[in-house]
Order: structure tokens, then C-alpha cells, then sequence
């Protein structure tokens, strides 16, 4: 038996021996008052068992110096009975002693005030406990307010449906305390709850300490009996809450929040709550999973200190936010303790902190984020730090998978005094630090296991402008398993087989790894290093690669280290990219072997040469080189000098089988301007990729056809229309005509016309060239003159042209033209010879569109010049009847001048527009034909069939891009057949003595080629 036992044994007869007065039966307050003391009332007075408020309303009095001893007490005892005890002033007390197991009680099944201020006193002795609203009908209302002021209970007290307030130095003690959906409140500097073992807050129960109240008991359990309600404490303004180890030495001080039900502990503006350990979600002695437990910590000042360790979500759900300068601290911490455990941790805000195992307490120092749960995490945000004063580890044994801390934001940091891992066992955890924070590791880092382990697809993500992570030791990615324990378990957990690791470090976004004092280790299995967008790796040890692993680099990345070892079945990846290629840097050897594979951004410029690695002293070679994208047009090798291994590519698209002329012409251009050290911008990259039609299609559309040939041939086409038509004006058939009229001899003459053609111009495969269509449509007007056997005449015509290439993107283009001409035709008996003369000018423009690689609409207009004759003769023999046989022969050229011009493209960078050389197109023409013509009284008509046979027709263009200097190649258009034939239909007929009309078909056939044309002509003659 221990002392405070006999004291509590002791007290009843003390009580006994001090009264003055003899006890008296059972006392009841009823409709009434008492005073005590009082002249109906002396002091002390002594009673039995005392009821105030029976069935109706009771007030007891006790006043400065005023003593009232009872036994078993009850205010309110009915439903109807409203029961009030005032003890107040110096020297006024209430105690109610142990009467066979009786308490106090403050609202029984009615309603019970207790009201203790300036300095008077209520105790319970001997076993005695204390109710407040003990019943589902009784509530209670106590009040201990002003300097010595107290309650002391010398069991348990019991808020029930009752509130309880202490304030301004008032003080309440008891054994312990259960709160069954009551509240309880302290505010004051000087009050004081002082409990020799637990407190219980549950079934919605509310517990405030505030304005620097203070607080002690050997544990606190929140949400303690299952319940769905959620419980609260409260602990906020300088007041401090201290679970005191010494109360019970036996056992161990513990703070729960949410034990067997949900419960919230909140510390705020300079709070306090310390203890020696802390459950936060579940207690694994409670046996209860699926219980939430939130703890916030918040503004500068508040604290949670727990000396031993603390769990957040042991074996429920536990939160714990450290927010707006809080603190917590503790002596290991575990996030997710068991599999049923989910934990998460948030720290944020500059001055937030938790700080993990800087005071020794003869027990692990460890931080483990995912023990044995999943999807547990920890947030550091806002300029918030995290402090690890031993190991931290992310995802310990086997069942911990998903587990993840997140660092982000300037400012905010995670530091490790000890080793630190990701995925001892465990699969798929993570580090993700990003935005600016840092993480600082001051040993060993580990990230996954060996391969064989079950700790696969772990991973640390450094990402970020001024993202950091300065490492201390060694590190291992997925190349040994972390001996790190979880300050419970001693013994590794178990090993089990599995497949590749895929275990990684990501460094990008401008994020950088700053390694001191040790090398690193990328184990076999598919582990990998990926240092990408402008980030750095450092490392002033070895960085070795394993069988089946990776050491990756992006854009503008670098690596660093003192020395490299490529394994035979590792592989390095670049990035090769104009101005953002990345590079490997080694101070001492790098020994090389296994694959180095490139990587080519279709986003970016590219060149034909670039440095993948330095060193002290290059060692050996790759096994292999293979380039992931743009490879099918590309070939490379690997260059190696003493120090340096260089990537030479070579682009080899005209080595394609199965491309015609035009495709090649372009292909070779690019090769010979990429081969020659030029640089190929975006635009143009991913042509290096393409094959088959694909590939086809995109040179097709490059190289620009449309202005080849198009726009010669429909300017050809106006021409021959305009000879045409001045040359009907000189045919013998008109002069026969009227050679037997001197009244109707056709001396001056002014006529117009109208003309228009269409054309197709076949495509040849083998060149490169697409069908063509060609349209030609004018108005053209003379004048002649006839002196004897001759006439002359001057005509001008004007009208507009259009071709449009079959295939897509190939493009189209029209022309307006301005003609100028002169003829004359020589009769010689039955014999005749012609000539006619023409000069144009053309003023074209061309649109096409680039749509296999970039969409891009390309246009230009240019102005061409062209001149053209005719020259004809034959001999016409007569026949009865008016009709005329004429065999003629006729060679007609033209010769048209397209100057040199450029296009324009809707691209800003590296457009496809072409700058085309000036060329002269020449066409030379014969034929050899027959024609019949006819005269009646109403009519004359004419027929004529030809063969005709072009040569010197030159269809090609020469262009190179603007964007390429340098580049050049010869693009083929569609071409008429060399061998025609020709045929043509006209009738004239007379309106009146000196005005006729002509009609006028013409017809040419080749090998898939044909074209029409019609002319409608008025003379009028005099």
C-alpha cells in the first residue's frame, strides 16, 4: 500500500475527530435557502448525506469562513429539482466525504450549479468521485473562478451533460477525468486542471486550456470510446498542457488522438502540449481501425513536444498539420504505422517546423514515412522545414507501398542527419522536391533495393528552377537495400524475388543534385539516373551504370563527376539538340562500354556534330549507338579521341529506294546542306523520320513543283490562242473568198475576240511531276490593212491564266497578261506564207501548302515576260464545187522569262518558302498539216488536221530554300507530249456586206494529253 493510499484512508476519520458539531441524518434543501454560516446555521455544519433542490428549487450558501461537511451530495436529485451551492470568501469549504461509495454530484436527473470564487474551497475525500450531469435528463454547471479558488476530487470526475468552467487562478484537481460529451474550460494564467493519471475526452466532449492556463495528467486520450462523434481539445494562447512521466513510473505517458474514435487536438497562438508519446489515428492496443485522429499545430509559439515517438496513423486515419510558425518535435516519428494505418503530415508556413530525434531519448531516432501502410505522406510547403536527426525513410517493409514526401516551394527544406531511403521494401514510393525547395541528406542515400528485392519503382524527383538536393554519402539507386531500421523492428524484414527494379532519380526543370563525399551506384535492373531540361548532376566520386540500367540525359543537361564506369549491358542517353545538347564532364577515367543512345527533339534546331562526354581520360568504347527518333533518314557514328567521344550524324534521306527525280533532287539538297555542317531547324527535323509515302509526300510538297512549269506552260498556252487569232485574220480562205468581188475585197478590217482553252498536262512519275490543269481565257482586237496580195495588222489582247497541280498541297496559280502583236500574210498566186509576232507580259502569283511536316501556306508573285512567232505557208488547190485543199507546214517558238522571285510563308522560323532562280522556258514547234475549206452563198468553212512536234521544251525550275543557304536542286513540272496531233473546225458566215462572224474550234491530242480551245470573232471590213 502506497502513501497517497493511506492518506486518502486517513482523511474521513481526520474529518470526524475536527468537527465541532455532532453529524446529523440526511439533509434536504428544498424550496429554500441556506447560509452557512448563519444564525440558523452555525458553522461548521455537519451532515449526512445532503440533497439541495429535491423536487423543486435549492441554494446552499457558504460564505467566508463557512464549513460544510457532508457525505454523499446531490444537486438537482429530480427531474424537477433545481439545486445551487455557492462557496465563496476566505475560509469558505465543502467537503463531502466517501459515504459508502456515494459522490458529488452537480445534476443528477434535474439541474445543479456549483459556484466556487474567492478563494473558497470543494473537495471530495476518500474514494469519493464527482459527477457533473450524471444522468440523461440531469445537467450540470460548475464554476471555479478567482485565486485559490479550487475543486478537488480526491477520484474521478465525470463531465457528463455538463459544463465545467475554470478561470482567473482557480485550480481543479482529480484522480482522473472522463468527459462523456460535457466540456470542460481553463483559461487564466494561474488555473490550474492537475490530474494524477487520464484523462478521457469523448462522445463530442470539448476540453479548452486558454490565456496561459496550465494543465497536467499522466495521459490524454481524445476520441477515446467508440463513438461517431468527434471529440476536441483545445490548447491555444500561452496555455501548456504537460503529460507528466512521473505520475506513474510504472508505464509510460502517451497522448491519443482518436483512440476508438475520431478526435481533433488543436494547438494554436503559443499553445503547449508535451508528453513522452504521441498516437495520432488509431491505437493499436485499442483495437479499433477505421478511427481519424487530427492534430493541428498552428502559429508561431505552438508546440507539440513528444519525447519518445510518435505515430500518425497507427492503426487508423492520422493527420497532423504544423501550420503558421508551429512546432512539433519528437523523438521518432512514424507516418502509417500499421497496414490498416494511413498517416499524412503537413508543415507549412515560413517558421513551421518538426523536428524528428535531436534530443536523445535512449530509443530510436528514426523517421519512417510508410512503415507497413499505403498512400501515407509528408508535405513540407510554404517556406516549412523538416528536421531528421537519424535516418528517414520513405516505405520500410513490404506491405509499404505508395508512400510519398513532397517538398516544394522556396524555402522549404527537408534535412536528414542520417541515411536517407525511398523504398527500403516497399514499391512505388517517392520524393518529390520541386518550386525552389531543398532537400539535404548528410549521409548515405538509398533509393530502392537490389535488384531480387521486392523494392521496385521507388523514386526521388528533384524538379525545378532552384530545386535542390545536396547529398552527403553515397548513393545507391536500386543497388543494395537500406539497412535502415524503423526503430522497432531491429531485424531486416524479408527479401523476396522479383523482377527489374525501375527504381530512378529524376533531375529536371532546372533542379540540380549537389553530391559531396561519395559516389554513385546505379544497380542492375533497370534503375536509372534521368537528368533532364537544364538540370546539373554532380558528383565528385564514381558514378557506375549496371547491366539492364540507365544513365539518361535531356535537354541542355549536365553530369559531372570524377570518373564513370558503363557496364556492358548499360546504357547512356543523350540529347542531342542545337544550343541545348547535353553533356557528361569527368575528371578522371571513363570507362566505356554497353549502348550510348540519342535522343533528337523534332522541337528544336539540329546539327550534324555534337560532344557527348569529356574526361580525365576516355577508356574503351561503346558497344553500340542507336538513335531513338528521327533515325530513318539518319546515320551516325562514334568518334573517340582521348578525352572526348563525339556523335557524328549524317543525314542519308536521297538513299531512300523508290523516290522519284523531283523527291531525290530534294532529298540530296538536304542531305548536302545537313552533311556540310548546316543546321536543320525544327521545321525540318522530323522529315529524318519519316518513310514511305509519308516521306514521299513531304518532299513532294517541298519542292515547290508549282512554280516549275505551271506558269510557263499557261503562259505558252495565252500565246499560241493570241497567234491564233491574228493569224485566222490572214488565211487565204478569206481572200479566196472574195478575190471575184473587188466590191468586197476586205482592204481594212477591225475585228475582236474572244478566246479561252483548257488544257492537261500529264504528270511523269519517274520525274516527279503531278498532272496539271491549265486554263487560258481573253479578248483580243486588230487591225489589218490589204494593199494588192498582202496584208498586215497589229492586234493587243488581254485577258488571264490559271493552273492547279492534282495532289495535295501541290498548289495552284493564276496569271493576268497584256498581249501585243503584229501579222502579215503574203498571197503568191495559190500559194501563201504568213508570219505573226507577239510580245507579253504576264503578272503571276502561286500559292501552295506544306502540310506532311509543319502546316505552312507559302505564296509569290512575280512578274514574267515572253515573246512569240509564227511562221506558215503553203499552197491551196482548187477543187469544183468552191472547195480547196491546202497542204501547209508552219514552226512556231516561244521563248518565256520567269525572273528569279522568293516566297513567303506563314512560319516565323525555318519556313519552307523557296527562293526560285530566273529561267528561260523555250518552245519550239513544227508542223506539217492539211486543210480543206469551202465556200457557199451563205458561209465559208475551214477544217484542218496536223501532226506537230515540240522540242526544246524546257519544264524545270531551280530552287533552294531560304531558310537552307545554300541549297539547290532542279524540281521537274508536267510537259506536254513531244509528238501531237492537231485539229481544228471554223466557219464564217456574213452579218452584212462588210461585217462577218467566225467560230473557231482547235483541238490538240497527245498521249495522255489533251487540250481544247474555242475562239468567237467578229470582222468588220471596208
Amino acid at each position: 500500500m502506497n502513501t497517497r493510499s493511506l492518506v486518502q484512508r486517513a482523511i474521513p476519520f481526520a474529518w470526524l475527530l475536527l468537527s465541532s458539531t455532532p453529524a446529523v441524518a440526511q439533509q434536504v434543501i428544498n424550496g429554500t435557502t441556506v447560509t452557512v454560516p448563519s444564525l440558523s446555521q452555525p458553522s461548521p455544519w455537519n451532515t449526512g448525506a445532503l440533497t439541495v433542490g429535491s423536487t423543486g428549487t435549492g441554494t446552499l450558501n457558504v460564505g467566508a469562513g463557512g464549513v460544510v461537511n457532508s457525505t454523499a451530495s446531490t444537486l438537482g436529485s429530480t427531474a424537477a429539482g433545481r439545486g445551487t451551492v455557492n462557496v465563496s470568501g476566505a475560509g469558505a469549504s465543502w467537503t463531502a466525504a466517501n459515504g459508502g461509495g456515494a459522490t458529488l454530484t452537480v445534476g443528477s436527473l434535474g439541474a445543479g450549479s456549483l459556484t466556487i470564487g474567492n478563494g473558497g474551497r470543494v473537495q471530495t475525500i476518500g474514494n469519493a468521485s464527482a459527477n457533473v450531469g450524471s444522468a440523461t435528463t440531469g445537467t450540470g454547471t460548475v464554476t471555479v473562478t478567482g485565486a485559490g479558488s479550487s475543486l478537488s476530487v480526491a477520484n474521478a470526475l465525470f463531465i457528463n451533460a455538463g459544463t465545467m468552467q475554470v478561470a482567473n487562478g482557480g485550480s481543479l484537481s482529480a484522480a482522473t477525468a472522463t468527459l462523456n460529451g460535457g466540456s470542460l474550460s481553463l483559461t487564466g494564467s494561474d488555473s490550474r486542471l492537475s490530474l494524477v493519471n487520464n484523462i478521457f475526452i469523448r462522445n463530442a466532449a470539448s476540453v479548452i486550456l486558454a490565456d496561459g492556463a496550465q494543465a497536467t495528467s499522466f495521459r490524454v486520450w481524445i476520441g477515446e470510446q467508440a463513438s461517431a462523434a468527434t471529440s476536441r481539445l483545445t490548447v491555444r494562447n500561452g496555455a501548456r498542457w504537460i503529460m507528466d512521466p512521473s505520475l506513474n513510473p510504472l508505464t509510460y505517458s502517451v497522448l491519443t488522438v482518436g483512440r476508438r474514435a475520431n478526435g481533433e487536438l488543436l494547438i494554436e497562438s503559443g499553445g503547449v502540449v508535451s508528453g513522452v508519446r504521441t498516437t495520432i489515428g488509431g491505437e493499436e492496443a485499442s483495437n479499433v481501425p477505421n478511427v481519424s485522429g487530427v492534430v493541428t499545430v498552428a502559429g508561431s509559439g505552438s508546440l507539440l513536444a513528444t519525447r519518445e515517438f510518435m505515430n500518425v496513423g497507427e492503426l487508423g486515419t492520422g493527420t497532423l498539420s504544423i501550420l503558421q510558425g508551429g512546432t512539433v518535435t519528437s523523438g521518432s516519428a512514424t507516418v502509417g504505422t500499421l497496414p490498416t494505418g494511413h498517416g499524412s503530415i503537413t508543415v507549412d508556413g515560413a517558421g513551421s517546423s518538426l523536428i524528428v530525434g535531436q534530443a536523445a531519448s535512449g530509443l530510436s531516432r528514426t523517421f519512417v514515412v510508410g512503415n507497413n501502410g499505403n498512400v501515407n505522406s509528408l508535405t513540407v510547403s510554404g517556406g516549412g522545414l523538416v528536421e531528421a536527426h537519424d535516418s528517414f525513410t520513405v516505405g520500410r517493409q513490404l506491405g509499404a507501398h505508395g508512400n510519398s514526401v513532397t517538398v516544394t516551394g522556396a524555402g522549404s527544406k527537408l534535412w536528414v542527419d542520417g541515411g536517407f531511403a525511398v523504398g527500403r521494401n516497399g514499391a512505388n514510393n517517392s520524393t518529390l522536391v520541386r518550386d525552389g525547395a531543398r532537400l539535404e541528406t548528410l549521409d548515405q542515400a538509398w533509393i530502392g533495393g537490389a535488384a531480387g528485392s521486392p523494392a521496385i519503382g521507388n523514386h526521388v524527383d528533384i524538379t525545378g528552377a532552384g530545386t535542390m538536393w545536396l547529398l552527403g554519402g553515397d548513393l545507391h539507386i536500386g543497388s543494395a537495400t537500406s539497412p535502415l531500421k524503423d526503430g522497432v523492428e531491429d531485424t531486416p524484414p524479408p527479401v523476396v524475388t522479383a523482377t527489374a527494379a525501375n527504381n530512378y532519380l529524376l533531375v529536371s526543370g532546372g533542379g540540380a543534385v549537389t553530391q559531396t563525399g561519395g559516389g554513385t551506384t546505379i544497380g542492375a535492373g533497370g534503375n536509372q539516373l534521368l537528368v533532364d531540361d537544364n538540370s546539373t548532376f554532380t558528383s565528385d566520386g564514381a558514378i557506375s551504370v549496371g547491366d539492364g540500367s540507365h544513365l539518361s540525359l535531356g535537354a541542355d543537361a549536365r553530369v559531372n563527376g570524377g570518373s564513370l564506369a558503363m557496364s556492358a549491358g548499360s546504357q547512356l542517353d543523350v540529347f542531342a539538340q542545337e544550343g541545348n545538347s547535353s553533356l557528361l564532364s569527368f575528371s578522371g577515367k571513363a570507362e566505356l562500354g554497353g549502348t550510348l543512345s540519342a535522343l533528337i527533339d523534332g522541337r528544336s534546331s539540329l546539327s550534324y556534330r555534337f560532344l557527348v562526354l569529356e574526361a580525365g581520360e576516355v577508356d574503351g568504347t561503346f558497344d553500340r549507338a542507336v538513335l531513338n527518333d528521327y533515325s530513318a533518314n539518319l546515320g551516325w557514328t562514334v568518334q573517340y579521341t582521348p578525352e572526348q567521344v563525339w556523335l557524328q550524324l549524317n543525314a542519308i534521306i536521297g538513299d531512300v529506294e523508290g523516290l522519284n527525280e523531283n523527291q531525290r533532287n530534294v532529298a540530296d539538297s538536304l542531305d548536302d546542306y545537313f552533311n556540310r555542317g548546316g543546321q536543320l531547324p525544327p521545321s525540318f527535323v522530323p522529315i529524318l523520320g519519316l518513310t514511305g509515302s509519308e516521306l514521299g509526300q513531304a518532299l513532294s510538297q517541298l519542292s515547290g513543283e508549282v512554280g516549275a512549269s505551271g506558269g510557263a506552260a499557261a503562259a505558252a498556252s495565252a500565246n499560241t490562242s493570241f497567234l491564233r487569232s491574228m493569224l485566222n485574220h490572214a488565211a487565204p480562205a478569206c481572200e479566196a473568198r472574195r478575190e471575184d468581188d473587188p466590191l468586197r475585197r476586205c482592204e481594212h478590217a477591225v475585228w475582236a475576240a474572244a478566246f479561252g482553252s483548257t488544257a492537261e498536262l500529264p504528270g511523269n512519275g519517274a520525274k516527279g511531276s503531278h498532272d496539271t490543269t491549265i486554263t487560258t481565257s481573253g479578248l483580243v482586237t486588230g487591225w489589218d490593212y490589204a494593199k494588192d496580195d498582202m496584208r498586215v495588222g497589229v492586234a493587243i489582247a488581254g485577258g488571264g491564266t490559271g493552273w492547279n497541280l492534282d495532289g495535295s498541297g501541290m498548289g495552284n496559280g493564276d496569271a493576268t497578261f497584256l498581249q501585243l502583236g503584229a501579222y502579215g500574210t503574203k498571197q503568191m498566186g495559190q500559194a501563201y506564207a504568213a508570219l505573226a509576232g507577239a510580245y507579253a507580259l504576264q503578272a503571276m502569283s502561286t500559292e501552295r501548302r506544306v502540310t506532311a511536316l509543319q502546316d505552312e501556306s507559302l505564296d509569290a508573285d512575280l512578274i514574267a515576260n515572253a515573246v512569240a512567232g509564227r511562221g506558215e505557208a503553203g499552197y491551196r488547190f482548187g477543187a469544183a464545187a468552191g472547195l480547196g485543199v491546202t497542204p501547209y507546214a508552219a514552226l512556231q517558238g516561244q521563248a518565256i522569262r520567269l525572273p528569279g522571285y522568293d516566297e513567303s510563308g506563314t512560319l516565323d522560323d525555318g519556313s519552307y518558302a523557296l527562293s526560285f532562280n530566273a529561267t528561260t522556258t523555250t518552245a519550239v514547234r513544227s508542223e506539217l498539216g492539211l486543210g480543206l475549206d469551202m465556200d457557199t452563198a451563205a458561209a465559208a468553212f475551214s477544217a484542218r488536221a496536223a501532226w506537230a512536234h515540240d522540242w526544246l521544251n524546257d519544264g524545270y525550275a531551280r530552287a533552294g530554300f531560304q531558310s537552307l543557304p545554300g541549297t539547290s536542286f532542279i524540281v521537274n513540272g508536267a510537259e506536254a507530249p513531244a509528238d501531237i496531233a492537231l485539229v481544228s473546225l471554223s466557219a464564217e458566215a456574213d452579218l452584212s456586206e462588210q461585217t462577218a462572224v467566225t467560230a473557231r474550234f482547235d483541238g490538240e491530242f497527245g498521249a495522255d494529253y489533251q487540250s481544247y480551245a474555242g475562239t468567237l470573232a467578229l470582222t468588220y471590213s471596208w
